[in-house]
Parts: C-alpha cells; sequence; structure tokens
C-alpha cells in the first residue's frame, strides 16, 4: 500500500518528464505517419492499451486498436506502427508477438528499462514508472495510461494533428487530475473508515460498467 500511494508522485514526475520519456514515439511516428496504431500488450498491460486506444485516437483523429499479444490479427492496415506494451519487459506472449510482427515499424514500451523487450527493439522507450514492487501492478496500470496519452499529445503537436491550445487544454487536465490524487486517495481512505463494518458483512460483490471502465 505505501507503494501505491506513490502513483501521485510518479505521475507528476512522467508529466514533467513528458518531452524525453516520449521522444522516441514522437521520432518513430513522424517517420512512419502511420495509416494505423496498434497498441499490443498482455495482462494488465492490455487492459492499459485498451484505456489508451480511443484517447489516441481522438487526439491522433486515426484508428487505435488495442490487440491481444495472443492474438495478432491475420491481417493489418497497409502501413501500421505497432507499440507493444510491457510493465516488466519481459512477457512472453509479447515477446513472440514482436517475432512475429518484425517486419513492421514498431516501438517497446516497459517500465523496466534493461528488460528482454527493450534489448530486442530497434524502437525502446521507457514508462517512467520505474520497476513495479507489486503483483496488482497499479502504478503501472496508470502510468501506461497516462504515458500513451502523452505520446498521442506529442505526436498530434509536433504533426500539426492538434493546435497548441487543444494540446494545452488536454495538458492542464492531466495536469488537474495529478494534483488532486492525492486528496481523492484522502478522501476515499476516509469513506472506507466510515463504511468498513459493511464491508467486512458482504460475501457477494457485483461490479459494473461500461467501455474501458
Amino acid at each position: 500500500y505505501d507503494y501505491w500511494l506513490k502513483q501521485p508522485e510518479v505521475m507528476r514526475h512522467i508529466i514533467n518528464n513528458r518531452k524525453a520519456l516520449v521522444h522516441e514515439f514522437v521520432s518513430v511516428y513522424q517517420d512512419v505517419c502511420p495509416s494505423h496504431l496498434y497498441l499490443v500488450g498482455t495482462g494488465t498491460s492490455f487492459n492499459a492499451c485498451r484505456c489508451a486506444a480511443p484517447l489516441m485516437s481522438g487526439i491522433l483523429r486515426q484508428n487505435v486498436s488495442a490487440v491481444m499479444s495472443s492474438r495478432i490479427p491475420k491481417t493489418v492496415d497497409h502501413n501500421p506502427l505497432f507499440v507493444f506494451l510491457s510493465q516488466g519487459g519481459s512477457s512472453i506472449n509479447t515477446l513472440d508477438a514482436m517475432s512475429q510482427l518484425e517486419k513492421w515499424p514498431s516501438i517497446a514500451v516497459t517500465g523496466e528499462e534493461e528488460s528482454e523487450m527493450a534489448r530486442r527493439s530497434k524502437h525502446p522507450m521507457p514508462i517512467g514508472c520505474g520497476e513495479e514492487k507489486a503483483g496488482p501492478k497499479t502504478i503501472g496500470y496508470t502510468a501506461s495510461v497516462l504515458n500513451l496519452t502523452l505520446c498521442a499529445l506529442e505526436a498530434g503537436l509536433s504533426s500539426g494533428k492538434i493546435t497548441q491550445s487543444e494540446y494545452d487544454a488536454k495538458m492542464n487536465l492531466l495536469w488537474t487530475a495529478a494534483g488532486n490524487m492525492d486528496t481523492n486517495i484522502q478522501k476515499t481512505e476516509a469513506w472506507f473508515d466510515q463504511n468498513k463494518e459493511v464491508f467486512l458483512n458482504i460475501h457477494k460483490y457485483v461490479v459494473l460498467g461500461r467501455g474501458s471502465a
């Protein structure tokens, strides 16, 4: 839990260092000018891809698809760019997907910079969250979504797909979200304390949501 509480600090670090962190993506994106972006991952990384895909699509105004590493499509768009995402950087399925798709331009985005995925990729890029120290990988998930969103914003600005004012508005939203995290954590802890006796007596939970939620 102490590790999880570092999440706001990590978010602010990533935003502060966004230009350097996503430079590789922006460079490759400009070189390739892809017709379609494919975000590839497994487990928590795939969930992050699913969450980030519509955000990136809206910013870049193009098709962005989340693809499970073990379910690579048989046909892809004529000018694709693949983004392989893994917090640990050692996912067997994602490494296999990298081998299958090696003829296409790609980027490997990992939490651990000295990982197998980073070593195999011509264009490795860090997420910015560092080593994951907990099984659920909460920080790695949120950091991945933030990193991919920043990739789209920086690439969109440099390629002229979004204006400076649109970029500034999105960045203000991200700064606000990161700035509110400490208060939101405190409010959540207080809410739990008020209701924990109820939670202790619940025998079955049903969680409802739609889309990336």
